[in-house]
């Protein structure tokens, strides 16, 4: 196992470290828990770079930001919910 980096990610790159400055503009991303605190700093960082989040929440679906597409009524731990989520992204 490679142990993270203790140099933080403005070091690395950027907010992501790994990618090079909109290097994710126009991707379809899933960000399971984007929702909450930690998961929204996560959702943050992939629009800051182009990407296009989904976060599958169990509530109701909410109106999203630009960049960020909230779906609601997914229940993480029902295959045929997270298939049906699936099913529905684009591409």
């Amino acid at each position: 196992p490679v142990a993270p980096s203790r140099s933080g990610p403005s070091q690395r790159g950027g907010k992501l470290g790994c990618v090079n400055a909109r290097e994710l503009e126009g991707r379809h991303i899933v960000v399971t828990g984007g929702a909450g605190a930690l998961g929204g700093a996560v959702v943050d960082a992939f629009v800051e770079q182009g990407a296009i989040c989904h976060v599958p929440t169990r509530g109701a679906t909410t109106v999203g930001r630009p960049g960020v597409v909230v779906t609601g009524g997914v229940d993480l731990s029902d295959e045929a919910s997270v298939v049906g989520f699936f099913a529905a992204l684009p591409g």
